[in-house]
């Protein structure tokens, strides 16, 4: 029996052995957070196996919470593995990022650093896209996207801002969208009613989001363009894919949204003929690009 207790507490011994060894080791090379993010995101994005990617993801955000809350804004610029988007004033930031997960669909996270209060974590439950145009979310019921442009919702409203974003979702769909995320009352909504579809004086209809879901294989924009002063987008036709699966793709013409008073006004045509490529976006290419939907 004591033989036993002996083995039993020299195992103890060398396992604990083996696991200061590893953090001594962590410590001597990763211990500076942004080192430790950067293997995080390389592990969560480049991983083969999928437990891999998403042990990652699940750390990366866990430390990521940790920097911001302690740091609020210093160090995240430069930062390679998220987009951030800061407003004028730095009264917040909004970091997102997203992974593969072992369904192959793209899972989408996002921390908001609030000036002065603790950071709030973006949950994302939304398996649909579907019928969301016209629905409000808040932070824990956060439709996820990657945000890559951020611009204020009006000329004098701080408190609204809209979001260019974009989502890999599946081998077979993803995702554009138009988001707003909302401050005004205290807290992280997305979603608000700004973008006029139907201009009618009675009974205006106005959504709170514009999603765009096309084709994997095909390349959208959406995207504010200085030269005429309108948020320009694909117009997306619907197709099925080789396997009887309904998706959309760009016909080569472009809508937009237009400002006047207040709100974004839906225009349906905004050029007469079509064109390879949306206004400001330049040459066609081939070139891949990468899980943020930009060239590689």
């Amino acid at each position: 029996m004591n033989h036993v207790i002996s083995l039993l507490l020299a195992f103890l011994f060398f396992s604990s052995s083996i696991i200061n060894a590893q953090h001594e080791l962590w410590d001597k090379d990763f211990g500076d957070t942004d080192k430790q993010l950067s293997l995080l995101g390389d592990i969560m994005y480049n991983a083969v196996v999928p437990e891999h990617r998403k042990w990652a993801a699940e750390k990366f955000e866990e430390l990521l919470y940790q920097k911001v809350e302690k740091d609020y804004l210093t160090g995240l610029m430069p930062f390679q593995w998220a987009q951030i988007q800061i407003p004028a004033d730095s009264s917040f930031a909004i970091i997102t990022w997203q992974f593969k997960n072992a369904s192959n669909r793209y899972e989408p996270k996002g921390i908001i650093a609030l000036k002065g209060k603790a950071p709030k974590v973006l949950s994302n439950e939304n398996e649909s896209w579907q019928d969301s145009e016209y629905d409000q979310f808040t932070a824990s019921e956060w439709p996820g996207a990657v945000y890559y442009k951020m611009m204020p919702a009006t000329k004098d409203d701080m408190e609204k801002y809209i979001l260019f974003g974009y989502n890999g979702w599946d081998n077979i769909n993803k995702i554009r969208v138009l988001e707003v995320l909302d401050l005004s009352e205290g807290d992280v909504t997305f979603g608000a009613p700004i973008f006029i579809v139907k201009d009618d004086p009675v009974r205006p209809d106005a959504i709170s989001r514009k999603v765009l879901r096309y084709a994997a294989q095909s390349k959208v924009q959406i995207n504010y363009a200085d030269s005429s002063q309108m948020i320009l987008y694909d117009h997306l036709i619907p197709t099925s894919t080789l396997e009887g699966q309904l998706t959309a793709v760009p016909d080569g013409s472009y809508e937009a949204f237009q400002f006047r008073g207040g709100k974004w006004f839906y225009v349906e045509k905004v050029y007469d003929q079509t064109q390879d490529t949306p206004p400001g976006e330049g040459k066609p290419s081939d070139e891949e690009r990468d899980i943020f939907g930009k060239k590689k």
